[in-house]
């Protein structure tokens, strides 16, 4: 039997079709058919009219600030950049002096930067996970111990943080110099840091056995030819066995020769400092620990929430199969929590990046405590502020990026399966 078709009103007909006007002429080919849409002409001249006002509002700031500069006779520009800086930076990681210029000294600070945000990250990230998976524990104690550790930190600024391990723990309870604590392997711990035996290059083991080097890498490398061939060596077991131990044993031969390239530097205790070897300053090892265990606090519960998030079922279902718990948290739980803990956490991520700033309340040589002296030392304050924002903007936006490359390939592999 047809069915009847529902009448319909011709004014609500009517209103539709204008409501929708201007959507539909604008959706038309051709570039004369969006031009004739009012809607079209509507958001034209609103993006226009933002445009133009951004332009001249940065367009003020520009002559203000160069208007200012000139009444202060203080040039403008970032000519500064090459001159002579003679700032003292003791950790740096690249080579610097004093004689070095101003910007090697704020690349030695980024440089400084990127290195704490990287350890941070990964130390937060571990400690973080293993926290979450505490407060997840049947342990009633071990439970409660990592949720009072969530509570306590979640709820006290970064900077507090970071002052109680500098001031509160470093600078209270470490010993002066003379009387440091001295531990195995010649590690000495003070009110100036953490010293150890360093290695460092003393040149190639060149000498009656110098041809060991060049010999074993060109048998390791033909060794791998030939066995990285398609057909693979169509050899008996044993000979093949006795190919991996000659691989293995020409990895270990050029391991131990370029080893006999380094030589150590043994730290020396002196009456007011310690001589030699490397060392970690007390304002690296308290920015490192305060960042670590605030952002491990807030990760903790978004993996917390990622695993809940998986479905029960699928537990379940892998003890049904007889999988322990370690297996079934590594090829099940962690997989399909990653997807849902994944977005959240590059928040976290670019926040450790930021608050890495706060190093210049206790005097880590980073970026912005640099900044800072080139600042004092040049008063080219716009510029510093400049190179500031394109820096920690660059570091975020690439930590943006790489995090979104990972959550992309997890879809892929989640439609895949």
């Amino acid at each position: 039997m047809p069915s009847k078709k529902t009448p319909v009103n011709a004014s609500a007909k009517a209103g539709a079709a204008n409501a929708a006007g201007g959507h539909i002429l604008c959706q038309k080919p051709g570039l004369w058919a969006c031009f004739l849409s009012a809607f079209c002409w509507k958001r034209f001249f609103i993006q226009l009219f933002c445009v133009l006002l951004l332009l001249c509002g940065l367009h003020y700031f520009y002559s203000n600030a160069v208007e200012n500069l000139t009444r202060q006779h203080i040039a403008s520009g970032f000519g500064f950049l090459d001159m002579r800086a003679g700032i003292s930076i003791p950790d740096s990681l690249i080579p610097y002096d004093s004689n070095s210029t101003y910007k090697t000294a704020l690349l030695a600070g980024l440089v400084n930067t990127v290195f704490m945000a990287v350890l941070c990250i990964v130390a937060a990230t571990i400690l973080g996970f293993c926290i979450a998976f505490g407060r997840l524990s049947k342990n009633w104690l071990l439970a409660k111990l990592c949720l009072f550790y969530v509570e306590i930190f979640r709820n006290i600024p970064v900077l507090l943080v970071i002052l109680f391990f500098y001031f509160g723990l470093m600078q209270q309870y470490l010993p002066p110099v003379r009387d440091s604590f001295v531990l195995p392997f010649h590690i000495y711990v003070n009110q100036r840091g953490l010293y150890f035996p360093a290695l460092h290059w003393e040149g190639a083991f060149w000498g009656r056995d110098g041809l060991i080097l060049p010999c074993l890498l060109f048998v390791f490398a033909l060794l791998a030819l030939f066995a990285l061939r398609p057909a693979g060596l169509n050899i008996s077991p044993f000979l093949r066995h006795l190919l991996k131990i000659i691989i293995g044993a020409a990895c270990i031969a050029a391991l131990y020769c370029f080893w006999r390239g380094f030589g150590v530097d043994m730290p020396q205790q002196g009456r007011f400092n310690i001589m030699g070897g490397g060392s970690i300053p007390p304002e690296f090892s308290a920015l490192f620990l305060g960042l670590s265990c605030y952002s491990a606090a807030l990760i903790a519960e978004t993996a917390r929430a990622g695993v809940e998030g998986v479905d029960k079922g699928l537990k379940e279902a892998a003890a049904s199969l007889g999988m322990t718990g370690i297996t079934t948290v590594r090829t099940i739980i962690i997989p399909l929590a990653l997807r849902i803990i994944v977005p959240p956490l590059a928040g976290q991520y670019m926040n450790i990046a930021k608050n890495t700033s706060l190093a210049v309340a206790i005097g880590y040589s980073d970026l912005m405590r640099i900044g800072n002296t080139v600042v004092i030392q040049t008063n080219q304050a716009v510029e510093v502020v400049l190179i500031w924002i394109i820096a920690y903007l660059a570091i975020c936006l690439l930590i943006s990026a790489l995090m979104n490359m990972l959550n992309h390939r997890l879809l892929f592999m989640e439609r895949l399966g």
